[in-house]
């Protein structure tokens, strides 16, 4: 992991029946998977995410029974997504940046693993799962590369990102009851969000950016009620922003910037009817605030002036002590203001 290891990747690997885990991330391999990697029995984690592998995606990995995280992200593989790949033990897959195409395919509904998320019945110590606290797994669901060692029981992710995948989000992945992070942005994805989206209820993360979806934006949503990250920008979704539950704390507008129909809070345009609704000015009574605060405080100026004057008036008229002030505090100030202009005159004519 994170050498400047390159050209083919050794065949020989592939005879090491015992290996556990092998990690050749990030590093300068070019060429194909070797076929000997399907002798791997005993393989829970294989990660050659960031190389230069330049291969059609392999369907062999249905040979490894015991397979839990499956990293070819950042690479060249081409074609479509293989059946063989939806194993039962799989937990983490990740396939993005690559140029796969075709559909996402419904056997990922077959992904055990993560429907049940089995946490119990480990053995407890330095091994969980085959995979000891010092091996380490490579994986960027947010969009940032994070490192998982003794947390690796605990992940369940799907990223399929930044590839060339039409078609349906399938019903299927709505039965993944355990995944706690999708990605599946930058693709070429239409029709519309699964209204059963609001089973996967354990999901934080959630990326549909960039794709072809549209359609209403199923209110199930709002029953995500781990969901920390939200992204469904730059799509064709319409209607009304669904609301409620854990989505009023998703607030951010940019999560929907590039959805010209859509409609409703957090973004600023009403939907029809929405108007003369309250909550819709309770959402932009700032707005308008600041305009009635103008026309009220210039409206006042003028009664508040001649009540001032008034006053002062009658004052002067009612206690004489502040008249004879007054008046002789005029008068002084004229004459000397009569005085500097005498002088003044004085000096321009000399």
């Amino acid at each position: 992991m994170n050498n400047n290891l390159g050209g083919d990747i050794p065949i020989s690997l592939g005879f090491l029946r015992f290996l556990w885990y092998l990690n050749l991330h990030n590093n300068n391999f070019q060429g194909k998977l070797p076929l000997s990697f399907q002798n791997l029995s005993s393989i829970i984690g294989l990660d050659v995410g960031k190389n230069n592998l330049s291969d059609i995606l392999p369907g062999w990995t249905s040979k490894l029974l015991d397979l839990r995280y499956l990293i070819l992200r950042s690479n060249n593989f081409y074609g479509k997504i293989p059946t063989d790949i939806c194993h039962p033990s799989i937990q983490v897959l990740n396939l993005a940046k690559n140029d796969i195409t075709g559909n996402i395919p419904p056997c990922f509904g077959n992904f055990t693993a993560i429907i049940t998320s089995y946490n119990s019945g480990k053995e407890e110590g330095p091994i969980y799962g085959g995979l000891s606290y010092e091996d380490i797994i490579i994986d960027d669901p947010k969009g940032y590369e994070l490192t998982y060692s003794s947390t690796l029981d605990f992940l369940y992710s799907i990223d399929l990102s930044n590839n060339n995948i039409s078609g349906e989000i399938p019903k299927e992945l709505m039965n993944l009851h355990g995944l706690l992070s999708l990605n599946i942005a930058g693709n070429r994805l239409s029709g519309r969000i699964p209204d059963t989206i609001g089973k996967l209820d354990k999901l934080e993360f959630l990326d549909l950016s960039r794709n072809e979806l549209a359609g209403h934006i199923p209110q199930s949503l709002s029953n995500l009620s781990f969901l920390s990250h939200l992204n469904l920008s730059f799509n064709d979704f319409s209607g009304r922003i669904p609301t409620g539950n854990q989505l009023r704390t998703l607030d951010d507008p940019s999560i929907y910037v590039g959805n010209n129909q859509l409609c409703g809070p957090p973004i600023l345009k009403p939907c029809p009817g929405d108007t003369d609704s309250h909550d819709f000015h309770n959402n932009n009574e700032v707005e308008f605030y600041s305009d009635d605060e103008h026309v009220w405080f210039y409206a006042g100026i003028g009664p508040g002036l001649l009540v001032g004057f008034l006053g002062f008036c009658a004052s002067l008229h009612f206690i004489p002590t502040w008249r004879y002030f007054y008046f002789h505090s005029v008068e002084r100030f004229s004459d000397k203001i009569a005085l500097s202009i005498a002088l003044w005159r004085r000096r321009f004519q000399n």
